[in-house]
């Protein structure tokens, strides 16, 4: 696949190139010698390449179905054309033909749909015909069966099934169990003409399976197991070989792709360095404001909870005055949040100019250096208070698998429409279940929307 997206996005720079010489040059003139764009490549296709595989076009399940293929390339492309108009912009490139750049974002997409698409429908014809042997009990190995038959892209073909137990109806059995030493399972194997053979076990009972294994090896077949492991109710399971037979199975409940959770932190340095500049500026007549309205320092400090319970002190321009800690039990009764939470629109400890930096989020401009020291993300969760943690209950400290950010999806949502602590956690591991670096890159937009339009509080 990665051979034929780097064809593909050659071909469309071709294309681009001679459709733009053919019917814009001669009426607009300009355009240089395909020589002159050839270090585009360059350019184009680790972008696109990158992109391609962050949305799953390297993985078989997004191709089973034409409508979520589509939709990843579109969301891949539309990341990619963002990557080259900016790098366009920021290398300061206006020999570069804008015309020869859109054409080519439309010759991309569509040859990159067509060998997809084309893809799609070669793909069972493309792969290896392998003869596969399944061995387990009735409702394992019809369960094994039923997801062999779900992937058309390994070319599977089932030449029988031994049954531990009995013989399964309407396959090619050898009968009652085929015995558990060496010899047993090597005369079993002489039945059938076969390429690899899955075994399918229990969680606990994979060691009941040495003597085939050995019996496989023996014959130069490979040898599968399929292990039955709890469901679970989130996250998925990642298996690591450690060697010497020995397999490290992982229930995996948060976001744990090495390549993205990189490029993820490479946007939280990026962003924090620019953020620091801001901050920066805001900070010389913050603080003649702040020493006006309420003299004390102009930040202020917090000690919070991060991933998985780690504690932090938390950096923000002070928008209350100093004895805000000491009234808050006061206020209690008036909170506008239902849970463990404390949120108040009309907060009388807040200092005229504080209100409005809360409405422009500029006092959370000094967060960038806890996102700079990695204690926290551009986007994630909120950060709460220990006071905090120490009332949830089990199901809520999920919410602190992951950094917590300076925007997420309950700070999206708008001041006041989500009250209830309850639905925040639920906003929270919905972000955690669903994370991409494309919902980061929404989330970032809804929340700089929501910067230029005052809608703090």
């Amino acid at each position: 696949m990665i051979a034929l997206d780097c064809a593909a996005l050659v071909l469309a720079l071709l294309a681009a190139y001679q459709l733009c010489a053919t019917l814009l040059a001669p009426r607009y003139g300009g355009l240089e010698p395909f020589a002159h764009y050839a270090w585009l490549m360059w350019v184009v296709v680790p972008t696109w390449l990158t992109a391609l595989r962050f949305v799953g076009l390297c993985r078989p399940a997004t191709y089973r179905s034409s409508a979520s293929m589509f939709a990843a390339l579109a969301k891949a492309h539309l990341i990619a054309s963002l990557v080259l108009f900016a790098t366009m912009y920021l290398a300061m490139r206006p020999d570069v033909s804008r015309s020869l750049l859109q054409t080519f974002i439309v010759t991309g997409f569509v040859l990159l749909a067509l060998e997809k698409l084309a893809a799609r429908f070669m793909i069972g014809w493309l792969a290896p015909c392998l003869r596969v042997l399944v061995v387990g009990q009735r409702p394992a190995a019809d369960s094994c069966l039923s997801v062999l038959s779900a992937e058309p892209h390994r070319g599977i073909e089932v030449v029988g099934v031994i049954a531990a137990d009995e013989s399964i109806a309407g396959t090619n059995a050898t009968g009652n169990g085929a015995g558990t030493t060496h010899e047993h399972w090597s005369r079993a194997l002489g039945a059938f003409s076969t390429d690899e053979v899955v075994a399918v076990a229990p969680f606990g009972k994979a060691a009941s399976f040495e003597a085939l294994a050995d019996a496989c090896a023996e014959r130069g077949l490979v040898f599968r197991m399929l292990v039955t492991m709890p469901r679970p109710a989130v996250g998925s399971y990642q298996v690591e070989d450690l060697g010497g037979g020995a397999c490290l199975i992982s229930l995996e409940t948060v976001p744990n792709d090495a390549l993205q959770l990189t490029a993820k932190r490479l946007l939280d340095v990026a962003g924090a360095l620019v953020g620091l500049v801001l901050c920066a500026l805001v900070y010389p007549w913050y603080a003649l404001q702040i020493a006006r309205e309420s003299p004390g320092p102009v930040f202020f400090r917090q000690q919070r909870r991060g991933r998985n319970g780690r504690q932090f002190t938390l950096y923000k321009f002070r928008t209350m005055h100093l004895d805000a800690e000491w009234r808050l039990p006061e206020l209690m009764a008036r909170n506008q949040m239902n849970g463990h939470m404390f949120k108040l629109r009309d907060d009388p400890r807040v200092t005229p100019t504080g209100r409005f930096m809360r409405r422009a989020h500029l006092d959370e401009l000094p967060q960038f250096w806890n996102v700079l020291r990695g204690e926290m993300s551009l986007v994630g969760t909120r950060p709460p208070t220990p006071a905090e943690v120490a009332q949830y209950r089990a199901a809520h400290l999920r919410r602190l698998s992951i950094k917590p950010g300076i925007t997420g999806l309950w700070q999206i949502s708008g001041n006041g429409t989500v009250s209830d602590f309850e639905k925040v956690v639920r906003l929270d591991c919905e972000y955690i279940d669903n994370w991409s670096l494309w919902r980061d890159a929404k989330i970032l937009g809804k929340t700089v929307t929501k910067v230029v339009t005052l809608g703090g509080w």
